[in-house]
């Protein structure tokens, strides 16, 4: 198998990667092990004596490769979903030098784990020690503080407890913000961060007023930000993670919006359902026709024209490189081998995505895909939105936008009616600071965020879109997502129970 190139997380940042093993299960055909409980009879037999043998006994007894000898530690969330975690050697203890250091010591390393009672919620909170994150600058103790949430609203309906408006929001000051960017090399100070620091996890929002205060903190995390304490002697741990941050970004329809928009608008207006269906299928002809198979413009298909190749590029990949500026250094993308290849990559991955997923990037002009985060002042009423946003996508220059008025918002993934919402954006100038995020109110008998398929503010990404060609009249009833309380154990589970649930 050829090397896989990934971003480092704290554990292995570490404890180094010489001895770490990063282990994925896979069938002999490279599929998932996948076990069909609705089968009965000696082929289910089969299949589950085939998971014990493999899965079970590798991660009890451990793998030994060239002398070495691997232990079963943790997972990501991600892993988990892909059948896989980390496993790793006994290595040399950093702090003396000359003592072997177990996955136990490691785990003990990560934090004190012993409040999670139950195995899902204590592997979820280890995982986030393996978060693929950057580090960027220290945090002194000094600098750093803990705020209650803002709690409110009607309550639960079926636990009464208050809702949680500021859920996974925390506040940064500009100062300290500027001081992240440098660090990330970015030319322009974001908004948002998402980061993870010791035990907490979440977004930080830059908060003007923490620079203002004399000797005060120039971070403040929530309490619902904390998910795990940190062990009191160890002082390691104090470098701010970036996970992602606020920057502009396209948004697009894909497969349960288009449904739920298409069920919504025939439900309130036959005439919104027939203008729905207009815009959505002209949205599908550009995208097609810039991709190069559409009945439109053909000469701009990035497949045949050297510049629309250079701006789908930038815009379609994810990488540090302007494929604009090679253009104009003489390279010519469309003949040239390499970048031939790519461009044929971008067009099967997109019309993939467009067979099985529906999926449709809209106009920069009419969406954007924006991070929630909670407003501090308190001006924003119920219903209400702030949002702007950077004038360009492709290379943020500073320039804004601040957009007033009717605004469609929804998270991915949406599942029923509820889940996509109409909100007022309104003007602020208190929160004029903030861009490339919508800042969602603080009052209301609910927050918006979980209106919205129960999401919350500590990194979840909403899909804010402009155009009112595919909006509603009215927003449907929101969902009600049920507190279920896990089983807890009347003792921390073990690496055994833990293997036991992989």
């Amino acid at each position: 198998m050829a090397p896989e190139v990934m971003m480092t997380n704290r554990v292995v940042r570490r404890f180094g990667e010489e001895n770490a093993l990063r282990c994925v299960f896979r069938d002999d055909s490279g599929a998932r092990l996948i076990v069909k409980d609705f089968v009965q009879g000696p082929c289910h037999d089969q299949q589950s004596s085939i998971v014990a043998n493999i899965v079970q006994r590798t991660l009890s007894h451990g793998v030994e490769i060239n002398n070495r000898h691997y232990h079963f530690l943790a997972w990501s969330n991600s892993q988990m979903r892909d059948h896989g975690c980390y496993m790793y050697a006994s290595t040399l203890n950093h702090r003396t030098g000359d003592v072997s250091m177990t996955v136990e010591d490691m785990r003990k390393w990560m934090g004190d784990f012993s409040s999670s009672k139950n195995v899902p919620k204590l592997m979820s909170r280890m995982g986030q020690c393996f978060t693929q994150a950057q580090p960027t600058v220290p945090i002194l103790p000094n600098e750093c503080a803990v705020e209650d949430d803002v709690e409110g609203g009607a309550g639960h309906p079926e636990t009464h407890e208050p809702y949680c408006f500021s859920d996974g929001c925390g506040r940064v000051a500009p100062s300290l913000a500027r001081r992240i960017a440098l660090a990330l090399q970015l030319e322009i100070v974001p908004s948002c961060y998402q980061v993870r620091f010791k035990g907490f996890k979440g977004v930080l929002a830059v908060d003007p007023s923490l620079d203002l205060m004399k000797n005060g903190p120039k971070i403040v995390f929530r309490k619902s930000q904390m998910k795990f304490k940190e062990r009191c002697e160890e002082q390691e741990n104090n470098v701010l993670e970036v996970v992602k941050y606020s920057m502009p970004s396209a948004v697009c329809l894909n497969r349960p919006l288009i449904t739920i928009l298409d069920q919504v608008t025939q439900k309130q207006s036959q005439w919104l359902h027939k203008k729905l269906c207009s815009k959505v299928h002209s949205y599908l002809e550009r995208e097609l026709s810039q991709l190069g198979v559409g009945n439109g413009c053909i000469v701009l298909a990035m497949l045949l024209d050297d510049s629309v190749a250079g701006e789908e590029l930038t815009l379609r990949l994810n990488l540090p490189i302007n494929f604009v500026r090679l253009r104009q250094c003489g390279i010519c993308i469309t003949n040239e081998p390499f970048l031939r290849r790519v461009l044929v990559s971008v067009y099967r991955y997109n019309i993939n995505n467009h067979l099985s997923k529906a999926k449709i990037f809209l106009p920069h002009s009419v969406g954007r895909s924006m991070y929630g985060v909670f407003d501090e002042t308190g001006l924003l009423q119920y219903g209400q939105v702030f949002i702007q946003y950077s004038a360009s996508v492709k290379k943020p220059d500073g320039k804004l936008k601040i957009y007033t008025g009717p605004v469609m918002i929804t998270k991915n993934p949406c599942h029923v009616a509820g889940d996509v919402r109409m909100f007022t954006a309104v003007y602020q100038p208190a929160l004029a600071h903030l861009f490339d995020v919508v800042v969602f109110p603080g009052h209301g008998p609910r927050p918006h965020p979980d209106e919205m398929a129960g999401s919350d503010l500590d990194g979840d990404e909403y899909s804010v879109i402009f155009d009112p060609d595919i909006y509603f009249n009215q927003n449907e009833e929101a969902m009600t997502f049920p507190k279920s309380s896990p089983d807890d154990f009347d003792a921390a589970p073990t690496a055994y129970t833990s293997l036991i649930f992989f």
